[in-house]
């Protein structure tokens, strides 16, 4: 199952910033970055409760999740060491909010 998840982002990766002798436009790579960051600070805002009690659909769910996915384990080969170590700090952040809210 880890090795079907890597080959997707694998790929995922490649079709998004491209190859090193073909390298994709930077509007794919920076659409990534600002939906997988956006949505860390949409979640954090559903959490606190600041939306009331709207849901955000599974599909946008599923997306962001992607999205998150491919910054923490593309950025750190092919895309910018800075944004996949902001990553990794903002997402335990996120968790730690979302664990805090649903518990109390």
């Amino acid at each position: 199952m880890v090795e079907i998840l890597e080959l997707v982002v694998t790929f995922l990766a490649i079709w998004i910033y491209g190859t090193e002798e073909n390298p994709r436009h930077p509007f794919w790579r920076n659409s990534v970055r600002f939906i997988s960051f956006s949505g860390i600070l949409i979640s954090t805002a559903g959490f606190l409760g600041l939306f009331g009690s709207f849901e955000f659909p599974f599909v946008i769910t599923v997306i962001w999740a992607l999205c998150s996915l491919i910054v923490i384990s593309a950025e750190y080969y092919v895309g910018s060491k800075k944004l996949c170590l902001a990553a990794f700090v903002a997402y335990p952040i996120w968790l730690a909010i979302a664990i805090a809210t649903e518990v109390t």
